[in-house]
């Protein structure tokens, strides 16, 4: 069999086939993939009420970012009124170490595109956590007051930089430098305490921890005066959360806070006796309301802000750790002059609570409680009464332990409604006047500093400071912006990283099937070249091989020019023709014949040009015919059958002339002689039919007619019908195996087999012997040639002759060789072309002077039926 130029095999057929099987599985998996996003997809664009939305409408983009020298902070103000924000850098308090020398520190204002407007150096150590921006003083614009520590004294400093308005004050002064010196001054608020139409400032100052000095003072802007101090020991009281107003009209001033420790209920060594009070003080005439709220726990209380009534308020207890659980957490709602709340809301966890823009439209500020534990924010109204209540969703399921919790209302997408701005110091929520989430961002470790406003008609932007590590920081600035379409209603990030990971294992796996299948294809197409005998040599037009299959005739390499191997004499014609192609591109020559000296027969070699590229394709084909032989073999075997025909016709030839001339002579001839004649002229045209037989059957190999048999009892019959015939000294045993399977066969090519090798077994044992056939079951073997174990049943033919010398056993299987004088050196090659005719194989194994063993392996599946 032949491969013509141009012509396609099965394997190249089928291609497309294979490559539309392979990838009908990676489809299934993409089309499952995106099931779930395209009917979520579906879903949202056929209802798109907020309820159904889960995506928010508007999403926060980073416009700018301002980097920041070590240990600084920002803070957004607005100095001189004019609309548009300031940035105000300082260096932060919980930063900066406390103890060591007087340093210089400066606070610096600067605009949008980070130039520096104004600084005000402070000579000081350590700058206090307080920084008030207020209108205290009858000037332009407003003033910054800031509190700080120079060597043993607390200040304040009064700055308003359009005025050139700079006032600095004396708080406090540490004479005993023994005691514990841990210092903050926080200007809080100004207010009027004594309702003479001028403000004063109102300052918590801590000097350190334990029985220290800590309290509030009241300070007059204009002239330095301390008003009055209110002082007290134990732990400090929570900065930030406290209420001054007149509640029993009497023109002053009173303050209400949350305390844990307040002077005369400290226990020994200044530690708390863990009791929560509220302290009402007269900011006018010092005096002072002290009400034990709850305890003995480790708590905290917080005044949130007004209650319904003028004469009311509300606070808020949460733990802070210790024996309290979180059954403890409530508002309370109390009255002027009343230790005993009015009325009480249970919540459940740490919390925090703010006032915030009327939710229910009542005519009165609601109250948003922020529940960490829930990771929820309920809408309370100051009758204490739960209103609306959401759960946030965190990416981070991060637990705030000691949260900052920053809660403002402001119009941030200038659409006329006040929104919500909640930051929990880790993530950022923006959220309607309706809590239905419009944007968020996070998480990552930035702290809301306030919007920052760039004028009239421009919507504010959100300035953050990052606080992820402390020698890099950050003020990043964000801006409100519709979220795209795709992003709102596509696939949400889960679908989507699940959606990428199943195309990955799509890819792989479809990577891998087209990777088994071309692999299979390869070897399918390498072994079926082989099996032809025919080699395919694929060459570029730089003369370089670009691949090979198929049987190894020109001994070529990849990448390598084929004219650098191929330099023997012999193979001039084709490297002529190949440099043609180079040159020119064209070919006079089509094929040629090549006779290399590794090669034992003539190599003829067919040249065709791909279609559509620069390549040339070299089919290469021994000049053996269909049964396998070469003209050399097919030499052979005529000068043998020739000897053979030769010598039995001259004995007939003589025996007939002898005949005929006693005939002519009249001479009667004995009916003896004239048997023994006959007989030996019968016997060599026998020997002539049988030699002309066997080269007829080589010729024209017949068709296999393939049966379902048992292979036992072909065995028994085979034995039975040749052991009479055999010689006396010859022996013939048959041992099979019980329950051999059925095997597909040819039943009078495998009697030809057995018949071949018997006949080669008693020329071996010219002084007798005794032929040992046996069959059995070998499972799971694999050869070289098989991609998969298989099973065999195997006949094994033994004999007892003189055996075959090793330099000789390489070559039983030649046509043509043989070591009997009589013999046609066809046998055994008949043998194994029928055997792999069948799909087995033949193995030979001999000893001299010992004897021969002859192995057949027959497949058991279906005996070479494919």
């Amino acid at each position: 069999m032949s491969i013509r130029p141009g012509q396609r095999t099965d394997t190249f057929r089928n291609s497309t086939k294979q490559r539309v099987i392979g990838a009908l599985p990676f489809l299934a998996v993409l089309f499952l993939a995106s099931f779930v996003p395209t009917t979520r997809l579906a879903a949202r664009v056929l209802d798109l009420s907020p309820s159904r939305v889960k995506r928010a409408p508007y999403r926060l983009v980073s416009v700018k970012k301002v980097a920041l020298r070590p240990l600084e902070q920002i803070r957004v103000t607005d100095l001189d009124q004019n609309g548009v924000s300031e940035l105000l850098v300082f260096p932060s308090p919980y930063l900066l170490v406390r103890k060591g020398p007087v340093r210089k520190v400066s606070f610096l204002l600067m605009n949008f595109e980070s130039e520096i407007i104004q600084e005000e150096p402070i000579l000081g150590s350590v700058v206090a956590t307080g920084v008030l921006e207020t209108d205290v003083l009858d000037a332009a614009g407003s003033e910054l007051v800031i509190g700080y520590q120079q060597g043993n004294q607390l200040r304040c400093r009064i700055w308003n930089y359009q005025s050139l308005i700079r006032k600095d004050f004396l708080l406090y002064e540490r004479h005993d430098t023994s005691t514990v010196w841990d210092p903050v001054v926080v200007p809080k608020k100004a207010l009027d305490v004594n309702f003479d139409g001028l403000k004063d400032l109102l300052i918590y100052f801590r000097t350190g921890h334990g029985r220290m000095p800590r309290g509030w003072l009241v300070l007059d802007p204009r002239t330095g005066k301390i008003m009055r101090q209110a002082l007290f020991g134990g732990p400090p009281s929570p900065l930030g959360y406290f209420l001054a107003r007149d509640f029993d009209h009497d023109d002053h001033m009173e303050l209400v806070l949350g305390t844990n420790a307040p002077e005369n209920h400290v226990e020994a060594g200044g530690i708390s006796d863990l009791w929560a009070y509220l302290l009402v003080y007269d900011l006018v005439t010092g005096e002072r309301e002290l009400s034990k709220i709850i305890g003995p726990y480790y708590g905290t209380v917080r005044i949130v802000g007004e209650g319904p009534e003028p004469d009311t308020w509300i606070t808020a207890y949460s733990r802070s750790g210790g024996t309290v659980t979180n059954a403890n957490s409530r508002l309370s709602l109390f009255r002027w002059k009343s230790s005993v709340p009015v009325k009480e809301l249970q919540l459940v966890g740490n919390f925090d609570a703010i006032v915030g823009d009327d939710y229910d439209s009542d005519g009165q500020n609601d109250i948003y409680c922020y529940i960490d534990t829930r990771n929820e924010i309920w809408v309370i109204s100051r009758n204490l009464e739960l209103i609306d209540k959401i759960k946030l969703k965190n990416p981070t399921q991060e637990k705030v332990a000691s949260f900052t919790t920053h809660l403002s209302c402001l119009d941030v997408n200038a659409d006329g409604h006040r929104e919500v701005v909640l930051d929990l110091a880790h993530h950022v929520y923006i959220l309607d006047s309706h809590l239905r989430l419009l944007a968020s961002f996070g998480p990552q470790r930035c702290i809301f500093r306030g919007p920052f406003f760039q004028g009239l008609g421009e919507s504010p932007l959100l300035a953050t400071e990052d606080t992820q590590n402390v020698t890099e920081r950050h003020a990043i600035f964000w801006r409100l912006q519709p979220t795209p379409f795709l992003v709102r209603y596509g696939p949400s990030d889960q679908a989507l990283k699940v959606g990428f990971a199943v195309l990955v294992f799509g890819v792989l796996l479809f990577g891998y099937i087209t990777y088994r299948r071309t692999r299979s294809a390869y070897r399918l197409l390498t072994l079926s070249l082989d099996a032809l005998r025919t080699q395919v040599i694929s060459v570029d037009s730089r003369g370089q091989v670009v691949d090979v299959w198929g049987h190894p005739f020109l001994r070529v390499e990849n990448s390598k020019p084929i004219q650098e191997t191929c330099r023997e004499k012999s193979l001039q014609p084709l490297v002529r023709v190949l440099d043609e192609w180079q040159r020119t591109g064209r070919l006079s020559r089509t094929n040629i014949s090549l006779l290399p000296s590794w090669a034992n027969t003539p190599l003829h070699v067919v040249f065709q040009p791909v279609r559509g590229s620069r390549q040339l394709l070299l089919i290469v084909r021994s000049t053996e015919d269909a049964t396998g032989l070469s003209r050399e073999h097919w030499r052979g075997l005529a000068r043998r059958l020739a000897h053979e025909v030769k010598n039995p016709l001259t004995t007939v030839n003589l025996t007939l002339q002898q005949l005929q001339s006693e005939s002519m002579r009249g001479q009667s001839l004995a009916s003896e002689q004239v048997q023994r004649a006959l007989t030996r002229a019968l016997a060599h045209s026998e020997h002539l039919r049988a030699a002309v037989q066997r080269f007829v059957k080589l010729a024209n190999p017949a068709q296999r007619n393939l049966q379902r048999l048992k292979l036992n009892v072909l065995l028994q019959q085979w034995s039975s019908s040749k052991a009479p015939a055999l010689p006396d000294d010859i022996k013939l045993l048959v041992d099979t195996t019980d329950g051999l399977p059925p095997v597909y066969i040819d039943p009078d090519q495998i009697h030809e087999v057995l018949n071949n090798l018997l006949e080669n077994a008693i020329n071996a044992m010219p002084e007798g012997g005794i032929v040992r056939v046996t069959t059995r079951v070998e499972h799971a073997f694999r050869r070289d040639d098989d991609s998969d174990p298989r099973d065999y049943i195997i006949i094994e033919f033994k004999d007892s002759g003189k055996g075959i010398s090793p330099d000789l056993l390489g070559k039983i299987f030649e046509p043509g060789f043989t070591t009997s004088p009589g013999g046609t050196g066809m046998g055994l090659f008949i043998i194994r072309k029928i055997i792999e005719d069948h799909g087995g194989f033949v193995d030979v194994t001999s000893a001299v002077d010992l004897g021969t063993v002859v192995t057949i392996y027959l497949p058991v599946e279906d005996g070479g039926r494919t």
